[in-house]
Protein backbone atom coordinates (compact mmCIF):
# COMPACT_ATOMS: atom_id res chain seq x y z
CA UNK A 1 0.00 0.00 0.00
CA UNK A 2 1.35 3.31 -0.79
CA UNK A 3 1.86 6.24 1.36
CA UNK A 4 -0.96 9.20 0.75
CA UNK A 5 0.54 11.78 -1.44
CA UNK A 6 2.28 15.24 0.16
CA UNK A 7 0.07 17.54 0.75
CA UNK A 8 -2.74 15.06 1.49
CA UNK A 9 -4.02 13.84 5.26
CA UNK A 10 -4.98 10.03 5.22
CA UNK A 11 -9.00 9.90 5.87
CA UNK A 12 -9.61 7.81 9.08
CA UNK A 13 -12.47 5.48 9.73
CA UNK A 14 -14.98 7.30 11.26
CA UNK A 15 -15.95 5.66 14.96
CA UNK A 16 -19.60 3.58 14.40
CA UNK A 17 -21.92 3.13 17.47
CA UNK A 18 -24.27 0.20 17.56
CA UNK A 19 -28.28 0.20 18.81
CA UNK A 20 -29.62 -3.22 18.75
CA UNK A 21 -27.05 -4.03 15.15
CA UNK A 22 -27.85 -0.68 14.02
CA UNK A 23 -25.06 1.43 13.31
CA UNK A 24 -25.58 5.02 14.60
CA UNK A 25 -24.30 7.94 12.45
CA UNK A 26 -23.16 11.28 14.24
CA UNK A 27 -21.84 14.14 13.73
CA UNK A 28 -21.43 17.95 14.47
CA UNK A 29 -24.52 18.68 12.47
CA UNK A 30 -26.73 15.79 14.05
CA UNK A 31 -25.27 14.61 17.09
CA UNK A 32 -26.35 11.75 19.19
CA UNK A 33 -28.46 11.88 23.06
CA UNK A 34 -25.92 10.34 25.15
CA UNK A 35 -28.92 8.68 26.60
CA UNK A 36 -28.54 6.57 23.35
CA UNK A 37 -24.60 5.78 23.42
CA UNK A 38 -24.67 5.03 27.02
CA UNK A 39 -27.65 2.78 25.87
CA UNK A 40 -25.37 1.30 23.11
CA UNK A 41 -22.68 0.78 25.58
CA UNK A 42 -24.37 -1.10 27.84
CA UNK A 43 -25.76 -3.42 25.10
CA UNK A 44 -22.01 -4.33 23.80
CA UNK A 45 -20.66 -4.94 27.33
CA UNK A 46 -22.91 -7.14 28.56
CA UNK A 47 -22.96 -9.66 25.31
CA UNK A 48 -19.54 -10.40 26.99
CA UNK A 49 -21.45 -12.52 29.83
CA UNK A 50 -19.39 -14.08 32.53
CA UNK A 51 -16.08 -15.37 32.49
CA UNK A 52 -13.55 -16.92 35.38
CA UNK A 53 -10.60 -14.79 35.90
CA UNK A 54 -7.46 -15.62 38.55
CA UNK A 55 -6.88 -12.67 40.48
CA UNK A 56 -5.20 -11.34 44.04
CA UNK A 57 -7.59 -10.39 45.72
CA UNK A 58 -6.35 -7.15 47.33
CA UNK A 59 -9.18 -5.60 49.38
CA UNK A 60 -12.49 -6.43 50.69
CA UNK A 61 -14.68 -3.55 51.77
CA UNK A 62 -18.11 -4.41 53.34
CA UNK A 63 -20.11 -0.63 53.27
CA UNK A 64 -22.76 0.13 56.17
CA UNK A 65 -26.10 0.73 55.09
CA UNK A 66 -25.92 -1.49 51.80
CA UNK A 67 -25.53 -6.05 51.42
CA UNK A 68 -23.23 -4.99 48.48
CA UNK A 69 -19.58 -6.00 49.19
CA UNK A 70 -16.75 -4.45 47.28
CA UNK A 71 -14.34 -6.43 46.23
CA UNK A 72 -10.22 -5.07 44.44
CA UNK A 73 -9.10 -8.17 42.57
CA UNK A 74 -5.28 -7.45 40.66
CA UNK A 75 -3.71 -9.17 38.13
CA UNK A 76 -0.85 -11.59 39.26
CA UNK A 77 1.70 -10.25 36.97
CA UNK A 78 0.55 -7.06 35.15
CA UNK A 79 -0.22 -4.02 36.94
CA UNK A 80 -4.13 -4.16 36.16
CA UNK A 81 -6.91 -3.64 38.64
CA UNK A 82 -10.75 -3.21 38.52
CA UNK A 83 -13.09 -3.02 41.01
CA UNK A 84 -16.00 -5.95 41.78
CA UNK A 85 -18.92 -5.88 43.47
CA UNK A 86 -20.81 -9.41 45.05
CA UNK A 87 -23.44 -10.45 47.56
CA UNK A 88 -22.88 -12.19 51.34
CA UNK A 89 -23.83 -15.01 50.04
CA UNK A 90 -21.02 -15.40 47.50
CA UNK A 91 -18.42 -14.47 49.75
CA UNK A 92 -19.68 -16.94 52.85
CA UNK A 93 -19.87 -19.57 50.31
CA UNK A 94 -15.80 -19.30 49.59
CA UNK A 95 -15.25 -19.72 52.90
CA UNK A 96 -12.68 -17.86 54.69
CA UNK A 97 -11.13 -15.02 52.80
CA UNK A 98 -8.24 -12.92 53.74
CA UNK A 99 -6.73 -10.00 51.43
CA UNK A 100 -3.66 -10.82 48.97
CA UNK A 101 -5.04 -14.42 48.89
CA UNK A 102 -5.68 -15.49 45.14
CA UNK A 103 -8.73 -16.58 43.88
CA UNK A 104 -10.78 -17.53 41.04
CA UNK A 105 -13.96 -15.70 40.27
CA UNK A 106 -16.71 -15.81 37.35
CA UNK A 107 -17.29 -12.01 37.12
CA UNK A 108 -19.37 -9.87 34.26
CA UNK A 109 -19.15 -6.51 33.03
CA UNK A 110 -21.33 -4.13 33.82
CA UNK A 111 -22.48 -0.73 32.87
CA UNK A 112 -24.52 2.00 34.42
CA UNK A 113 -26.28 3.86 31.86
CA UNK A 114 -27.15 6.67 34.35
CA UNK A 115 -23.67 6.67 35.98
CA UNK A 116 -21.46 5.71 32.99
CA UNK A 117 -19.89 3.81 35.73
CA UNK A 118 -17.97 0.25 34.80
CA UNK A 119 -18.09 -2.26 37.36
CA UNK A 120 -17.86 -5.98 37.70
CA UNK A 121 -20.59 -8.88 39.19
CA UNK A 122 -19.23 -12.24 40.71
CA UNK A 123 -21.39 -14.67 41.91
CA UNK A 124 -18.80 -17.54 42.48
CA UNK A 125 -15.35 -16.88 43.90
CA UNK A 126 -13.31 -18.97 45.67
CA UNK A 127 -9.50 -19.14 47.32
CA UNK A 128 -6.72 -21.43 44.95
CA UNK A 129 -3.15 -21.84 45.86
CA UNK A 130 -2.04 -20.41 49.38
CA UNK A 131 -5.08 -18.88 49.96
CA UNK A 132 -6.82 -22.39 49.42
CA UNK A 133 -4.85 -23.65 52.26
CA UNK A 134 -5.44 -20.94 54.71
CA UNK A 135 -9.26 -21.47 53.89
CA UNK A 136 -9.13 -25.44 54.03
CA UNK A 137 -6.65 -24.51 57.58
CA UNK A 138 -9.59 -22.41 58.52
CA UNK A 139 -12.29 -24.52 57.50
CA UNK A 140 -10.61 -27.43 58.94
CA UNK A 141 -10.68 -25.72 62.07
CA UNK A 142 -14.16 -25.29 62.63
CA UNK A 143 -15.01 -28.73 61.68
CA UNK A 144 -12.60 -29.76 64.38
CA UNK A 145 -14.15 -27.28 66.99
CA UNK A 146 -17.66 -28.72 66.16
CA UNK A 147 -16.60 -31.83 67.15
CA UNK A 148 -15.89 -30.76 70.69
CA UNK A 149 -11.84 -31.15 70.16
CA UNK A 150 -11.43 -27.91 71.17
CA UNK A 151 -13.46 -28.21 74.12
CA UNK A 152 -11.42 -27.31 77.52
CA UNK A 153 -13.57 -30.09 79.51
CA UNK A 154 -12.69 -32.32 77.28
CA UNK A 155 -8.69 -31.91 77.61
CA UNK A 156 -6.59 -33.78 79.19
CA UNK A 157 -4.56 -31.72 82.72
CA UNK A 158 -0.19 -32.10 81.99
CA UNK A 159 1.18 -33.80 84.44
CA UNK A 160 3.02 -31.77 86.97
CA UNK A 161 6.24 -33.67 86.78
CA UNK A 162 5.94 -36.13 83.54
CA UNK A 163 8.18 -39.07 84.05
CA UNK A 164 9.75 -38.03 80.60
CA UNK A 165 9.38 -35.06 78.15
CA UNK A 166 9.56 -36.10 74.42
CA UNK A 167 11.37 -33.74 71.98
CA UNK A 168 10.76 -33.48 67.80
CA UNK A 169 12.92 -31.40 66.75
CA UNK A 170 15.98 -30.36 63.67
CA UNK A 171 18.84 -32.47 64.54
CA UNK A 172 21.63 -29.94 65.84
CA UNK A 173 18.66 -27.12 65.56
CA UNK A 174 18.77 -23.40 67.59
CA UNK A 175 15.01 -24.63 68.74
CA UNK A 176 16.73 -28.65 70.14
CA UNK A 177 19.38 -25.96 72.04
CA UNK A 178 16.73 -23.55 73.45
CA UNK A 179 14.45 -26.03 74.45
CA UNK A 180 16.84 -28.61 76.41
CA UNK A 181 18.81 -25.16 78.08
CA UNK A 182 15.63 -23.70 79.34
CA UNK A 183 13.58 -27.24 80.37
CA UNK A 184 16.82 -28.13 82.60
CA UNK A 185 17.35 -24.44 83.72
CA UNK A 186 13.50 -25.29 85.39
CA UNK A 187 13.55 -28.60 86.46
CA UNK A 188 17.56 -30.05 86.23
CA UNK A 189 15.96 -33.35 86.76
CA UNK A 190 14.07 -33.47 83.64
CA UNK A 191 14.16 -36.25 81.66
CA UNK A 192 14.13 -35.68 77.44
CA UNK A 193 14.07 -38.36 75.15
CA UNK A 194 14.71 -36.74 71.50
CA UNK A 195 13.52 -38.10 68.05
CA UNK A 196 14.42 -36.00 64.99
CA UNK A 197 12.58 -34.64 61.94
CA UNK A 198 12.73 -32.46 59.14
CA UNK A 199 10.59 -29.22 60.33
CA UNK A 200 10.06 -28.18 56.83
CA UNK A 201 10.07 -29.40 53.23
CA UNK A 202 8.36 -31.86 51.34
CA UNK A 203 9.21 -34.70 53.84
CA UNK A 204 8.67 -32.75 56.74
CA UNK A 205 5.03 -33.81 57.18
CA UNK A 206 6.11 -37.80 56.87
CA UNK A 207 9.12 -37.57 59.29
CA UNK A 208 6.86 -35.85 62.00
CA UNK A 209 3.91 -37.59 62.81
CA UNK A 210 6.53 -40.58 62.72
CA UNK A 211 8.07 -38.90 65.26
CA UNK A 212 5.13 -38.35 67.08
CA UNK A 213 3.91 -41.86 67.10
CA UNK A 214 7.39 -43.25 68.02
CA UNK A 215 7.21 -41.49 71.30
CA UNK A 216 3.21 -41.84 71.84
CA UNK A 217 4.39 -45.47 72.09
CA UNK A 218 7.31 -44.53 74.30
CA UNK A 219 6.07 -46.07 77.81
CA UNK A 220 7.32 -43.43 80.10
CA UNK A 221 6.50 -40.26 77.94
CA UNK A 222 3.95 -38.45 79.52
CA UNK A 223 4.78 -34.51 76.90
CA UNK A 224 5.37 -34.01 73.22
CA UNK A 225 6.90 -31.16 72.54
CA UNK A 226 7.20 -30.10 68.91
CA UNK A 227 9.89 -27.73 68.43
CA UNK A 228 10.74 -25.83 65.23
CA UNK A 229 12.92 -22.73 65.30
CA UNK A 230 11.27 -19.27 65.15
CA UNK A 231 13.85 -16.66 63.30
CA UNK A 232 12.25 -13.97 64.51
CA UNK A 233 12.55 -15.69 67.90
CA UNK A 234 16.11 -16.58 67.12
CA UNK A 235 16.84 -13.21 66.37
CA UNK A 236 15.66 -11.79 69.25
CA UNK A 237 17.49 -14.62 71.93
CA UNK A 238 21.06 -14.69 70.13
CA UNK A 239 20.88 -11.21 67.57
CA UNK A 240 22.26 -11.53 64.54
CA UNK A 241 25.39 -13.24 63.52
CA UNK A 242 27.40 -13.05 60.50
CA UNK A 243 30.15 -15.39 59.70
CA UNK A 244 32.66 -15.57 55.89
CA UNK A 245 33.25 -11.51 54.70
CA UNK A 246 32.66 -10.64 58.25
CA UNK A 247 32.88 -11.88 61.75
CA UNK A 248 30.38 -10.30 64.38
CA UNK A 249 27.62 -11.01 66.31
CA UNK A 250 24.58 -7.67 66.90
CA UNK A 251 21.48 -7.14 69.25
CA UNK A 252 18.43 -6.40 66.92
CA UNK A 253 15.52 -5.42 68.26
CA UNK A 254 12.69 -7.34 66.79
CA UNK A 255 8.93 -6.94 66.13
CA UNK A 256 6.81 -9.68 64.55
CA UNK A 257 3.34 -7.45 64.77
CA UNK A 258 3.22 -5.38 61.60
CA UNK A 259 -0.22 -3.50 64.16
CA UNK A 260 2.74 -2.30 66.38
CA UNK A 261 4.53 -0.31 64.04
CA UNK A 262 3.65 3.30 63.88
CA UNK A 263 6.34 5.32 61.46
CA UNK A 264 9.43 4.80 60.02
CA UNK A 265 11.69 6.92 58.04
CA UNK A 266 12.93 4.44 56.03
CA UNK A 267 11.12 1.14 55.31
CA UNK A 268 13.43 -1.55 53.44
CA UNK A 269 11.00 -4.51 52.24
CA UNK A 270 13.09 -7.65 52.03
CA UNK A 271 9.98 -10.38 51.69
CA UNK A 272 9.97 -12.73 48.96
CA UNK A 273 8.06 -11.43 45.91
CA UNK A 274 5.37 -13.95 46.28
CA UNK A 275 4.76 -12.26 49.56
CA UNK A 276 4.70 -8.49 48.37
CA UNK A 277 1.07 -8.18 48.55
CA UNK A 278 0.57 -9.66 51.89
CA UNK A 279 3.54 -7.80 53.53
CA UNK A 280 2.41 -4.12 51.87
CA UNK A 281 -1.54 -4.94 53.12
CA UNK A 282 -0.77 -5.49 56.49
CA UNK A 283 2.12 -2.41 56.23
CA UNK A 284 -0.42 0.13 54.91
CA UNK A 285 -1.74 2.03 57.57
CA UNK A 286 2.60 3.01 58.36
CA UNK A 287 3.75 6.13 57.88
CA UNK A 288 7.23 6.01 55.81
CA UNK A 289 9.26 8.94 55.09
CA UNK A 290 10.93 6.65 52.34
CA UNK A 291 10.57 3.02 51.47
CA UNK A 292 12.49 0.58 49.10
CA UNK A 293 12.60 -2.96 48.25
CA UNK A 294 15.88 -5.13 47.15
CA UNK A 295 13.79 -7.70 45.98
CA UNK A 296 14.49 -10.03 42.71
CA UNK A 297 13.02 -8.50 39.60
CA UNK A 298 11.31 -5.70 38.65
CA UNK A 299 7.68 -5.14 39.49
CA UNK A 300 8.77 -4.00 42.95
CA UNK A 301 8.32 -0.13 42.94
CA UNK A 302 5.18 -0.29 41.31
CA UNK A 303 4.00 -1.85 44.12
CA UNK A 304 5.54 0.52 46.49
CA UNK A 305 3.94 3.07 45.28
CA UNK A 306 0.59 1.49 45.21
CA UNK A 307 1.13 0.96 48.99
CA UNK A 308 2.47 4.12 50.07
CA UNK A 309 2.86 6.53 47.08
CA UNK A 310 5.03 7.10 44.27
CA UNK A 311 6.61 10.44 45.95
CA UNK A 312 7.45 8.24 48.91
CA UNK A 313 9.71 5.29 46.51
CA UNK A 314 13.51 5.36 45.57
CA UNK A 315 14.91 2.36 43.54
CA UNK A 316 17.26 0.02 45.09
CA UNK A 317 19.32 -2.75 43.29
CA UNK A 318 21.49 -5.08 45.55
CA UNK A 319 24.34 -7.14 45.01
CA UNK A 320 24.89 -9.27 47.95
CA UNK A 321 24.45 -12.66 49.17
CA UNK A 322 24.73 -15.07 52.20
CA UNK A 323 23.13 -18.01 53.57
CA UNK A 324 21.26 -19.08 56.73
CA UNK A 325 23.20 -21.72 58.37
CA UNK A 326 21.46 -24.35 60.03
CA UNK A 327 22.65 -23.65 63.24
CA UNK A 328 21.43 -20.05 62.32
CA UNK A 329 24.42 -17.48 61.86
CA UNK A 330 24.14 -16.12 58.09
CA UNK A 331 27.14 -16.90 55.95
CA UNK A 332 28.25 -14.12 54.30
CA UNK A 333 29.59 -14.75 50.93
CA UNK A 334 29.81 -11.42 48.99
CA UNK A 335 29.26 -7.68 49.43
CA UNK A 336 29.72 -5.97 46.51
CA UNK A 337 27.80 -2.75 46.58
CA UNK A 338 23.90 -2.05 46.89
CA UNK A 339 22.65 1.16 44.61
CA UNK A 340 20.13 3.26 45.48
CA UNK A 341 18.69 6.53 42.87
CA UNK A 342 15.49 8.49 42.44
CA UNK A 343 12.91 6.66 39.63
CA UNK A 344 13.07 6.71 37.18
CA UNK A 345 16.41 8.37 36.79
CA UNK A 346 18.66 10.87 39.10
CA UNK A 347 19.67 11.68 42.45
CA UNK A 348 18.74 13.87 45.45
CA UNK A 349 19.19 14.57 49.20
CA UNK A 350 17.30 12.14 50.60
CA UNK A 351 19.12 8.92 48.48
CA UNK A 352 22.46 10.62 49.87
CA UNK A 353 21.63 10.58 53.09
CA UNK A 354 20.35 7.24 52.97
CA UNK A 355 23.59 5.84 51.06
CA UNK A 356 25.84 7.37 53.58
CA UNK A 357 24.10 5.56 56.50
CA UNK A 358 23.95 2.53 54.70
CA UNK A 359 28.39 3.03 54.00
CA UNK A 360 28.71 4.32 57.86
CA UNK A 361 26.96 0.51 58.98
CA UNK A 362 29.49 -1.19 56.90
CA UNK A 363 27.75 -1.67 53.65
CA UNK A 364 29.16 -0.47 50.18
CA UNK A 365 26.55 1.74 49.21
CA UNK A 366 26.44 4.36 46.18
CA UNK A 367 23.98 6.89 44.84
CA UNK A 368 23.05 6.75 41.01
CA UNK A 369 20.92 8.92 38.59
CA UNK A 370 20.67 5.55 36.31
CA UNK A 371 18.75 3.07 39.01
CA UNK A 372 16.37 1.94 36.29
CA UNK A 373 19.07 0.93 34.03
CA UNK A 374 20.70 -0.72 36.74
CA UNK A 375 17.81 -2.51 38.84
CA UNK A 376 16.70 -4.02 35.08
CA UNK A 377 20.53 -5.03 34.17
CA UNK A 378 20.79 -7.23 37.72
CA UNK A 379 17.00 -8.44 36.40
CA UNK A 380 18.14 -10.05 33.19
CA UNK A 381 21.44 -11.50 34.60
CA UNK A 382 18.73 -12.68 37.60
CA UNK A 383 16.73 -14.62 35.31
CA UNK A 384 19.99 -16.62 33.45
CA UNK A 385 21.20 -17.46 36.95
CA UNK A 386 18.11 -18.48 38.37
CA UNK A 387 16.51 -20.55 36.12
CA UNK A 388 19.92 -22.91 35.59
CA UNK A 389 20.34 -22.91 39.06
CA UNK A 390 17.16 -24.31 39.83
CA UNK A 391 17.36 -26.39 36.94
CA UNK A 392 21.11 -28.07 37.48
CA UNK A 393 21.34 -27.78 41.00
CA UNK A 394 24.86 -26.37 40.61
CA UNK A 395 26.64 -23.35 42.81
CA UNK A 396 26.80 -20.55 40.24
CA UNK A 397 30.74 -20.94 39.62
CA UNK A 398 29.81 -24.13 38.17
CA UNK A 399 26.95 -23.35 35.89
CA UNK A 400 29.25 -20.62 34.44
CA UNK A 401 32.31 -22.83 33.90
CA UNK A 402 30.09 -25.25 31.79
CA UNK A 403 29.86 -24.47 27.79
CA UNK A 404 26.16 -26.26 27.70
CA UNK A 405 24.72 -24.48 30.70
CA UNK A 406 26.20 -20.88 29.80
CA UNK A 407 24.76 -21.03 26.43
CA UNK A 408 21.18 -21.68 27.93
CA UNK A 409 21.97 -18.56 30.70
CA UNK A 410 23.25 -17.11 27.80
CA UNK A 411 20.00 -17.15 25.70
CA UNK A 412 18.06 -16.45 28.49
CA UNK A 413 19.67 -13.27 29.63
CA UNK A 414 19.45 -12.08 25.30
CA UNK A 415 15.65 -13.12 25.57
CA UNK A 416 15.07 -11.14 28.81
CA UNK A 417 16.82 -8.14 27.51
CA UNK A 418 14.53 -7.73 24.15
CA UNK A 419 11.78 -6.56 26.99
CA UNK A 420 13.83 -3.94 28.59
CA UNK A 421 14.79 -2.61 25.15
CA UNK A 422 11.47 -2.56 24.16
CA UNK A 423 10.72 -0.25 26.73
CA UNK A 424 13.67 1.25 25.90
CA UNK A 425 15.62 0.72 29.20
CA UNK A 426 19.54 0.88 28.87
CA UNK A 427 21.69 -2.12 30.45
CA UNK A 428 25.02 -1.84 31.42
CA UNK A 429 27.54 -4.55 32.69
CA UNK A 430 27.31 -5.54 36.56
CA UNK A 431 29.23 -7.32 39.17
CA UNK A 432 29.59 -11.22 38.46
CA UNK A 433 27.80 -10.61 35.00
CA UNK A 434 28.76 -8.53 32.26
CA UNK A 435 25.01 -7.57 30.88
CA UNK A 436 25.91 -5.43 28.34
CA UNK A 437 28.82 -6.77 26.87
CA UNK A 438 26.95 -10.28 26.75
CA UNK A 439 24.42 -8.97 24.75
CA UNK A 440 26.27 -6.57 22.40
CA UNK A 441 27.99 -9.31 20.79
CA UNK A 442 27.15 -12.42 19.20
CA UNK A 443 25.90 -15.19 21.46
CA UNK A 444 29.00 -17.27 21.43
CA UNK A 445 30.90 -13.88 22.60
CA UNK A 446 28.64 -13.88 25.33
CA UNK A 447 28.77 -17.17 26.22
CA UNK A 448 32.51 -16.97 26.46
CA UNK A 449 32.27 -13.82 28.65
CA UNK A 450 30.53 -15.54 30.80
CA UNK A 451 32.48 -18.36 30.99
CA UNK A 452 35.60 -16.55 31.68
CA UNK A 453 33.20 -15.20 34.81
CA UNK A 454 32.90 -18.96 35.73
CA UNK A 455 36.93 -19.45 35.93
CA UNK A 456 37.34 -16.36 38.12
CA UNK A 457 34.70 -17.95 40.18
CA UNK A 458 36.10 -20.89 40.54
CA UNK A 459 39.51 -19.81 40.81
CA UNK A 460 38.32 -18.39 43.98
CA UNK A 461 36.66 -21.80 45.65
CA UNK A 462 33.57 -19.57 45.24
CA UNK A 463 30.66 -21.87 46.65
CA UNK A 464 28.09 -19.12 46.22
CA UNK A 465 24.56 -20.12 45.43
CA UNK A 466 21.65 -18.76 44.11
CA UNK A 467 18.93 -17.93 46.75
CA UNK A 468 16.29 -19.72 44.42
CA UNK A 469 18.55 -23.03 44.69
CA UNK A 470 18.63 -22.49 48.50
CA UNK A 471 14.70 -22.05 48.18
CA UNK A 472 14.85 -25.15 46.46
CA UNK A 473 16.75 -27.50 48.47
CA UNK A 474 14.67 -26.72 51.67
CA UNK A 475 11.29 -26.93 50.26
CA UNK A 476 10.69 -23.27 49.55
CA UNK A 477 8.25 -21.92 47.51
CA UNK A 478 10.44 -20.33 44.32
CA UNK A 479 9.82 -17.17 43.29
CA UNK A 480 7.93 -18.05 39.73
CA UNK A 481 5.48 -16.00 38.61
CA UNK A 482 6.21 -12.42 39.56
CA UNK A 483 9.70 -12.67 37.84
CA UNK A 484 9.59 -15.60 35.45
CA UNK A 485 5.88 -15.40 34.89
CA UNK A 486 6.13 -11.52 34.65
CA UNK A 487 8.93 -11.55 31.63
CA UNK A 488 6.47 -14.10 29.56
CA UNK A 489 3.42 -12.29 30.07
CA UNK A 490 4.85 -9.10 29.00
CA UNK A 491 7.10 -10.32 26.44
CA UNK A 492 3.58 -11.86 24.93
CA UNK A 493 1.99 -8.18 25.38
CA UNK A 494 4.88 -6.72 23.51
CA UNK A 495 4.72 -9.34 21.13
CA UNK A 496 8.31 -10.11 21.71
CA UNK A 497 9.86 -14.04 21.13
CA UNK A 498 11.22 -15.60 24.26
CA UNK A 499 11.00 -18.85 23.63
CA UNK A 500 13.80 -20.22 26.00
CA UNK A 501 12.30 -17.88 29.01
CA UNK A 502 8.87 -19.64 28.20
CA UNK A 503 10.05 -23.19 28.06
CA UNK A 504 12.00 -23.08 31.35
CA UNK A 505 9.07 -20.88 32.91
CA UNK A 506 7.03 -23.40 32.70
CA UNK A 507 10.00 -26.05 33.96
CA UNK A 508 9.95 -24.39 37.27
CA UNK A 509 6.59 -23.44 37.73
CA UNK A 510 5.83 -27.63 37.66
CA UNK A 511 8.38 -27.57 39.97
CA UNK A 512 7.29 -25.47 42.54
CA UNK A 513 3.50 -26.70 42.06
CA UNK A 514 4.48 -30.19 42.64
CA UNK A 515 6.41 -29.01 45.58
CA UNK A 516 3.86 -26.99 47.29
CA UNK A 517 1.67 -30.40 46.30
CA UNK A 518 3.66 -32.75 48.69
CA UNK A 519 4.44 -30.02 50.88
CA UNK A 520 0.51 -28.93 51.17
Amino acid sequence: MLPPAAGFRQRMPRPQYYARGVALESSPEHPQPLRVIARAVRGWVERLGAVWVEAQLIEINRRSGTRTIYLTLRDKLAEVSVSVTTSPITLDLAGPLAEGATVVARIKPTFYESSGRFIFTCDAITPIGEGQLLARLEQTKRLLQAEGLFDRSLKKSLPFLPRAVGLVTGEGSAAERDVMENARRRWPAVRLVTRYALVQGPQACEQLIAAVQHLDRHPEVDVIVIARGDRARYIQQHGITLTGRADFTIACPVITDPVALHEADVLIVAVKTYDMAAALTSLRHLEVGTVLSIQNGVRKNEQLADAFGTEKVVGAATFLSGEVLSDGPVRFTANQVLYVGEIPAGTSARVQQLVEALVRAGMQAEATAHIQTIEWSKFVAWIGGMIVSVLTRLETAKFLSDPDTVLVCTRLMRETARLAAQRGIALVDMPAFPVHTILSGTEAEGVETLREQGAQMQARASRGRMSSLQDLERGRQLEVEETLGYVVANATTAGLAVPTVDTCYRLIRGINRCMQRVSG
